[in-house]
């Protein structure tokens, strides 16, 4: 089982590879020397015609870890907010509450993780593609739960089942997949403003 989590994580990484590898710049003494410059000037100056920006690690952590983050939170305010909306219409079933609660939850979570990877990713002079964030965000989803059927057999987390260290190890690796492909995804459509 560990195996298989360790490996999970590994190919979630690896699909940010194309992203940070791209982030390489010349160094300062390279710069100085004029080696690359040209390169250099193509990558980073607005006025240069379709060049793409340099991917920025600095902008790219940000964008992961304000979409996880943002993507908790949407999912919480959204889950308690959907169960009082299925209260206030008078739903008895609390199975039927909770998903509700579940639905809103995941639906607020997934424009909340792709709203923040499209502010961090629209600050300075670079923008990128809120509809490409979107996806990405609903991809990293469905990920996720393909995550928890292999590892539960189901798309929610079991109560007892397992060990605690494994459901937190799980729990952290759904919450980041959906911010990965938000990152991604804006990431493939970054330009200059």
């Amino acid at each position: 089982m560990d195996r298989l989590l360790a490996g999970s994580l590994l190919a979630a990484m690896a699909g940010l590879a194309p992203v940070i590898a791209g982030a390489q710049v010349p160094s300062a003494r390279a710069a100085r020397a004029g080696i690359g410059a040209p390169f250099l000037a193509a990558a980073t100056d607005p006025d240069a015609g379709s060049a793409k920006p340099s991917v920025e690690p600095a902008r790219v952590f940000g964008e992961i870890f304000a979409g996880a983050y943002a993507g908790v939170a949407g999912y919480f305010v959204g889950t308690w907010v959907g169960s009082a909306i299925a209260e206030g219409l008078g739903t008895e079933s609390p199975e039927n509450r909770e998903r509700i609660g579940y639905v809103v939850g995941i639906l607020s979570a997934t424009f909340a993780t792709a709203g923040s990877v499209a502010a961090v990713g629209n600050i300075g002079d670079q923008t990128g593609s809120y509809p490409a964030a979107l996806v990405g965000t609903a991809a990293g989803v469905a990920v996720g739960v393909l995550f928890d059927q292999m590892i539960y057999g189901h798309a929610r987390l079991p109560s007892e089942t397992g060990s605690s260290r494994m459901r937190w190890v799980s729990a952290s690796i759904e919450a980041l997949l959906p911010s990965f492909g938000a990152t991604i995804a804006f990431n493939s459509t970054r330009r200059f403003k």
